[in-house]
């Protein structure tokens, strides 16, 4: 029997909602997982929703930590200083940084699949990068023609038409 599948979770907008579901994850046992975020950023979040999360530094061919109280972490450098709620287009780059990281850890066999938290679009092009979505940078990043964005439940598969542009 092979390895349990490896997935990488980007923590998205650091002033979002993303890294507090990352560290909220690590409060149960769960499955073998990746967060690709910068370790100031959860390290601080840690404290300011006073969780009890120990940060594993993760390298490649590691089976991640499962257990409750632990998270593997992939650092990726570039993201300021952050207050939940204050979006700063200063760490727009830092957030593609973490895609990119994902991703291109998929595309060499490192992770299994990604996991994407939300982004803010906006606060991206705000920053003079332009940027329409995570389907549309995959795309990009993958080198591939046509990309098509499906939210899929054990019964139900939607495959979106159009995209909103902020």
């Amino acid at each position: 029997m092979g390895r349990q599948p490896i997935l990488a979770l980007t923590a998205g907008e650091p002033a979002g909602i993303g890294p507090d579901l990352c560290l909220q994850l690590a409060q149960e046992d769960h499955e073998p997982i990746v967060v690709v975020a910068s370790r100031d950023l959860l390290a601080a979040r840690v404290q300011t929703l006073g969780l009890q999360v120990t940060l594993r530094d993760w390298q490649p061919g590691e089976m991640p930590a499962v257990q409750a109280g632990e998270l593997s972490l992939l650092h990726v450098d570039g993201c300021g200083p952050c207050q939940a709620g204050r979006t700063d287009p200063g760490n727009s780059q830092y957030v593609l940084d973490t895609l990119s990281v994902a991703a291109r850890g998929c595309l060499d066999d490192t992770f299994d699949g990604m996991v994407t938290a939300p982004v803010h679009k906006a606060v991206i092009n705000q920053a003079g990068i332009a940027f329409s979505g995570h389907t549309e940078f995959l795309q990009e990043l993958c080198g591939v023609e046509r990309v098509v964005m499906m939210l899929a439940t054990g019964e139900l598969r939607v495959a979106l038409v159009t995209t909103h542009l902020p």
